[in-house]
């Protein structure tokens, strides 16, 4: 059997269950009195009925604003390391400029100590450039005729002879090392005073010319400057001997020397140019007296 169920009847149910749910969400906003105890059974009822959906609607807005509060946490957090991140990397920059610029004042508190005992006048200069392409090893410094330098000046570090001044401009200098082909320098065997011409040999070796077969070369003998000639000061440290041949049918020995400087590292040398023994007389562009 069915029951026809007009336009009214419906709008009728509607309007109920609208009033309904209205009144349920109402009572689950409001704040009740606790302190009452003498409550209905329809009160008790209705309590039982909405107290769920109160306690869902707290744990659903509790669990939102904890995801809320989690989520800003987690932004803030990145950001700050970010700002962290940032600030120990300008840190880092500072402390590894700070150790450059550190390491270079020794390297130039030890070549000026280096040359106290030298009667030059010194000027202090970086290289900025180097040529090692077939026999030719030559250096540039940013230093020149504006700063006293002339050809033929001698060249030193804290480690020993690196070469001679061999062209010069206003304000850069080319050197031709020690270990050129073309580099000629009178030296000594610091041990037995035997002199010898060290010539470059590139692959940072020198050879070491016309030592008689008779004087005693040793693996590991210091090789100096001789002080012959205006060029070179005497005394100053070239390298070691490493390998040594006597040939008894030769009159001279094949020696190998290696220079004390390494320059593949080499960043800052010392030009000597005026001797003060001469009275600080002064120079033309190619080294000789004015």
């Amino acid at each position: 059997m069915k029951f026809a169920m007009n336009d009214f009847d419906k709008n009728r149910i509607v309007n109920f269950v609208f009033v309904l749910i209205v009144s349920i969400w109402g009572l689950a906003l409001k704040k009740f009195d606790f302190s009452d105890s003498n409550r209905t059974l329809f009160q008790r009822l209705i309590i039982e009925t909405v107290a769920p959906i109160q306690e869902g609607f707290t744990s659903t807005k509790g669990f939102f604003q904890t995801l809320a509060d989690n989520y800003l946490y987690i932004v803030n957090t990145r950001k700050e390391n970010k700002v962290l991140k940032k600030q120990i990397e300008d840190l880092n920059e500072i402390i590894f400029q700070y150790e450059g610029v550190k390491k270079e004042n020794n390297r130039l508190k030890e070549l000026l100590k280096f040359g106290e005992e030298i009667k030059y006048e010194k000027v202090l200069a970086q290289v900025i450039g180097w040529d090692s392409s077939g026999e030719f090893q030559t250096l540039r410094i940013n230093k020149g005729l504006n700063d006293g330098i002339v050809r033929k000046s001698a060249v030193i570090t804290s480690q020993g002879l690196v070469g001679i001044v061999q062209s010069v401009s206003a304000n850069y200098s080319d050197i031709i090392t020690i270990l050129d082909f073309n580099n000629k320098v009178d030296v000594i065997l610091d041990r037995t005073r035997a002199h010898g011409i060290l010539q470059g040999n590139a692959n940072q070796i020198c050879n070491l010319n016309y030592v008689v077969r008779s004087e005693s070369v040793e693996i590991g003998d210091v090789v100096i400057t001789s002080g012959l000639g205006t060029i070179y000061p005497k005394g100053i440290r070239i390298g070691t001997v490493v390998d040594v041949e006597n040939s008894k049918y030769a009159l001279t020995q094949d020696i190998l020397v290696k220079p004390f400087v390494d320059f593949n590292k080499i960043e800052e040398v010392v030009v000597l140019t005026t001797s003060m023994n001469t009275g600080g007389e002064k120079m033309d562009v190619d080294g000789e007296k004015k």
